[in-house]
């Protein structure tokens, strides 16, 4: 049951990271929020958000985002949510 949830998860985050891709390609990085997210892939906005929450924390925990500048991204994040 764990690996699956865990393909599960993945598999989502793989689909919002496309989708946050080519929307910002087609029309710019302001218009991906979770609203535009959740249309896209079909989602409620909390799962887009917590996907997104989860995959921002796996980033940074594992050192390939740089340290400098967590919080304004998890500000964004919430900020994004929250009036997105």
């Amino acid at each position: 049951m764990h690996r699956r949830r865990e393909r599960e998860r993945a598999q989502r985050e793989r689909l919002i990271v496309t989708a946050a891709r080519e929307l910002a390609e087609a029309e710019s990085w302001h218009a991906v929020t979770t609203r535009r997210l959740a249309a896209e892939i079909e989602y409620s906005r909390p799962k887009t958000f917590w996907a997104a929450l989860h995959g921002l924390a796996t980033l940074m925990r594992s050192g390939r985002l740089p340290e400098n500048g967590h919080e304004k991204r998890l500000t964004l994040l919430i900020g994004h949510f929250a009036g997105g």
